[in-house]
């Protein structure tokens, strides 16, 4: 049983893995994880996502323990793509509300799941997804405090943030606006401060994104961009960021 896979090898390995659809990795829940993926790919939903919905509902829930819920949430992750328009029409709302649920729990690989499966449902399910802005971009902003306040000590949490909230914003156009002034100075004291290249990169990359979301509204911010840039253009070849 595929789920029984994925489920026991979570609640032996708690670390975050950034790579597990990656078709080298060969651990028994990563293999689990590239089939349901693929399945998704070619089955019709009711065939594929709604017998794993079915079974993941009561891990899914408060008191269920947090390699259940990483595995919940992962399921659910490497479903959005091939079940996008079916997830889009009948389980958007809900699917949101246990993502949300599972960005405040207590434990760090259920919140690192939940995000990336913010960022796959954002990446798949535009522009549906940016109705629940309201509710998301507050939740991502205390990730993105966090990692300032921590400067960054969390590797996994702070890559899995930045690919939920970059996804996240960049198609939600002017209802980014209430929040920009404020996400601009968490990504320019991340550019500015003392972090290490890759969050450098990482914040770099999110600018892109809300330019890409808000287009002339960012010119307010647009000379402090380009002075922040300067001094990674002028980096070594080695230390160069991607820009």
């Amino acid at each position: 049983n595929i789920m029984i896979t994925f489920n026991e090898q979570h609640e032996k390995e708690d670390e975050d893995e950034d790579d597990f659809l990656e078709d080298h990795d060969q651990r028994p829940h990563s293999v689990a994880s590239q089939v349901i993926d693929r399945l998704a790919l070619c089955l019709p939903p009711e065939k594929i996502f709604s017998p794993v919905l079915q079974m993941i509902n009561p891990w899914l829930q408060q008191d269920s323990l947090p390699f259940q819920k990483k595995t919940a949430l992962t399921a659910v992750a490497v479903m959005v793509e091939g079940c996008a328009e079916h997830i889009r029409n009948n389980h958007l709302a809900s699917l949101v509300q246990c993502v949300y649920c599972g960005m405040q729990d207590s434990n760090p690989i259920v919140r690192n799941a939940a995000l990336f499966t913010l960022g796959q449902l954002s990446e798949h399910l535009q522009p549906d997804i940016t109705q629940f802005s309201s509710e998301l971009l507050p939740a991502l902003f205390q990730f993105l405090e966090q990692a300032l306040s921590t400067r960054g000590r969390d590797r996994t949490s702070i890559t899995k943030t930045f690919y939920a909230l970059e996804t996240f914003c960049e198609h939600l156009g002017t209802q980014l606006l209430p929040y920009l002034p404020g996400l601009m100075e968490k990504l320019f004291i991340m550019l500015t401060g003392d972090f290490n290249i890759h969050y450098k990169e990482l914040a770099i990359s999110c600018i892109g994104a809300v330019a890409n979301a808000v287009e002339e509204n960012l010119l307010p911010f647009f000379s402090k961009i380009v002075e922040s840039l300067k001094a990674y253009i002028m980096l070594p070849y080695q230390e160069m960021v991607v820009l």
